[in-house]
């Protein structure tokens, strides 16, 4: 199967209604050759003995809703067999990680070869990331030094590569996207930091909320490989708050040690250091009996947020310390 093929079938999943001159924008395929692989899916199809796809006289693509889980079968079957096309909304997300981690000289020709589209696809996708991030005040910038590569706040930037990691794994529980990016880029094992991670964890008694131990290892392969990159502006990480309390609480020395696992680490700076030990506080299961510098100010905050829920709810706690706990 070739990888315009893959592309349509995956197109066709995608659109409930789409036309031969969409097709034609976004693959940058010719009619004649559009009409050709469609021929060719229908050959696929005949076999199952299903409604063939057919072409209506305003141009529109019809299949028919046992025909769409047919094509299904068969993009799994070549997913199965390493050769992964992505959807449009994983074509976003993916040259977004690839922005974010900035290792590589970016150029179109990147984005072509690793998901396997065409140019004007990728120029189309270019353009939807563009409109994308411009809600973040974030921005696609290129020169010839780096290629393509992202401006912004630091911490925008941060933000929607851990938000869009997150919504990926939660809904749909695939992370195959993010294993393309790390074999292409040959960054960290995903299951070797998880066992740096997980005795690190121990040593410091630190317990992660289960069903984010696999978020949060995707998440620091990504910001690590964003931190080593020589090519951010430091003048960006100004934005990033410098909270003194975090260098006392264990976490912090998690987070040191977490680095110092891992060779390319040694040139991290303090403020990366204390960025991901704010985000590690944050996942993991806090302990009522650890008398940390912070327990009197949490204590406060937990108290007021109780008292304000029983004034708005009219409800009483029947075991307050529990409850607090």
């Amino acid at each position: 199967m070739d990888k315009e093929l893959a592309l349509i079938l995956q197109l066709l999943l995608e659109r409930t209604l789409i036309t031969t001159k969409e097709l034609k924008d976004i693959t940058g395929l010719s009619i004649r050759q559009i009409t050709y692989r469609i021929n060719k899916i229908n050959d696929l199809l005949k076999s199952k003995n299903i409604a063939l796809i057919s072409i209506g006289y305003n141009k529109n693509i019809i299949i028919q809703s046992e025909t769409r889980d047919a094509i299904r079968e068969i993009i799994h079957l070549y997913n199965s067999e390493n050769n992964y096309y992505l959807s449009k909304d994983e074509r976003l997300i993916f040259m977004y990680l690839n922005l974010f981690i900035n290792l590589d000289y970016l150029a179109l020709n990147h984005f072509i070869d690793s998901m396997k589209v065409s140019k004007s696809c990728v120029l189309m996708d270019l353009k939807d990331l563009t409109q994308l991030l411009s809600k973040f005040d974030i921005s696609i910038e290129y020169n010839r030094t780096y290629g393509y590569y992202l401006t912004g706040s630091e911490m925008e930037i941060r933000r929607l590569m851990i938000k869009m990691v997150i919504n990926t794994l939660s809904i749909s529980h695939d992370c195959k996207i993010f294993n393309l990016l790390i074999n292409e880029y040959k960054l960290d094992n995903f299951e070797k930091t998880k066992e740096i991670i997980l005795n690190l964890a121990n040593k410091h008694n630190i317990k992660f909320v289960e069903d984010r131990l696999v978020e949060f290892i995707y998440i620091f392969i990504f910001l690590k490989a964003r931190m080593i990159s020589k090519k951010k502006n430091e003048s960006e990480m100004a934005h990033i708050p410098n909270i003194s309390v975090i260098k006392l609480l264990k976490e912090y020395e998690f987070t040191e040690d977490l680095l110092y696992s891992f060779d390319n680490c040694r040139n991290i700076k303090t403020f990366d250091v204390d960025y991901i030990s704010a985000w590690i506080i944050g996942i993991s299961v806090g302990n009522i009996k650890d008398k940390t510098e912070d327990s009197s100010i949490i204590s406060k905050i937990v108290t007021r947020i109780m008292t304000r829920f029983e004034s708005l709810s009219g409800f009483h706690y029947i075991n307050r310390e529990a409850i607090f706990e």
